[in-house]
């Protein structure tokens, strides 16, 4: 009896370590072709809120490269054509900070901003809509320093072979500091950004599935 129960225990933290492992998710290509290259763009229009600022943009779009299967996946997002709520303008500086997503089961899928020393992810905000950033003085801007992981994107396995890709809906917290004019941007805090993205792969000139399990 004590060896059935000693092998029926071991059973259950064989079966516990495997479904911690699937858990953790990793970004695999789908045919374990490399390196592979994956892309992803918003398909449910994304948005950060930081106070009573909320920044949106005609592109947003993440890219990254990976060598084999991979626990984090490095993005560089870039965000072009944007503009905060109350008519004013925006302009995203990434200034070499990346957006690393891991994955995970129901919302426990992940997001760090990874910057380079003494460096932040910056959003300055002009009186107008129509600024671009070019020539102008920034009423104040947001800054969104190295930090994480932090918890709340769900991803979600789509399709079959070279078309597999991965959804993911995002509703990350994320704090800031504010330089510059607080009655417009607000004081220091936490925000969120979120919306939905679409992860596809590609090696070469080839498209490639990717998914996260």
């Amino acid at each position: 009896m004590k060896r059935l129960a000693a092998i029926a225990l071991a059973a259950v933290m064989m079966s516990a370590a495997v479904a911690s492992t699937a858990q953790a998710g990793e970004w695999t290509a789908t045919n374990k072709k490399y390196p592979l290259t994956v892309t992803g763009g918003q398909t449910v229009a994304f948005s950060i809120v930081a106070g009573p600022r909320t920044i949106t943009c005609s592109t947003i779009s993440f890219e990254a490269t990976i060598k084999a299967v991979s626990f984090n996946l490095p993005t560089t997002p870039k965000f072009e054509k944007c503009k905060a709520n109350g008519g004013l303008g925006a302009t995203v500086l990434v200034n070499g900070c990346k957006f690393g997503l891991t994955g995970g089961a129901l919302a426990h899928g992940e997001l760090r901003i990874e910057c380079p020393f003494l460096t932040s992810l910056e959003i300055p905000i002009y009186a107008s809509e129509f600024a671009d950033g070019e020539g102008k003085a920034a009423v104040c801007t947001l800054k969104y320093a190295s930090q994480g992981p932090e918890q709340n994107i769900t991803w979600t396995n789509e399709g079959f072979g070279n078309a597999t890709e991965v959804k993911g809906e995002v509703a990350v917290k994320l704090k800031y500091t504010v330089a510059g004019n607080e009655g417009v941007c607000g004081a220091a805090g936490t925000g969120e950004i979120k919306g939905t993205t679409t992860m596809t792969g590609e090696v070469g000139m080839g498209a490639e599935g990717v998914d996260i399990g």
